[in-house]
């Protein structure tokens, strides 16, 4: 599995799942990110052993290069997710925000 390999199967695919998941796995994933391009949301799920730290796999974002605003990649190894895209870092700085206004008040 590398960088390249994963890139390679995004281009053809929103699901890059590395043999990962069962075939019904695969028919929900797949079905969920039709469902979202319908709406007019672009979602990329990259599916890595457990293994795989997740921050090593980071560098798929930049490369992809997704628009933040409509586009997400989400990253999965089994024990935990992390996602970049659908603004999601202005959501989470509004959010930072918000707790600290709480806190000071």
């Amino acid at each position: 599995m590398n960088t390249a390999a994963i890139l390679r199967a995004l281009q053809t695919s929103q699901l890059a799942d590395n043999g990962l998941l069962t075939t019904n796995e695969k028919i929900q994933v797949q079905q969920t990110l039709a469902a979202l391009a319908q709406r007019g949301w672009q979602a990329y799920v990259v599916v890595l052993p457990q293994s795989e730290e997740l921050t090593t796999w980071h560098k798929l974002w930049p490369l992809m290069q997704l628009p933040e605003s409509n586009a997400l990649l989400l990253l999965y190894n089994g024990r935990r997710w992390e996602a970049r895209g659908w603004a999601l870092a202005t959501l989470h700085s509004a959010i930072l925000r918000r707790q600290q206004e709480r806190q000071t008040c």
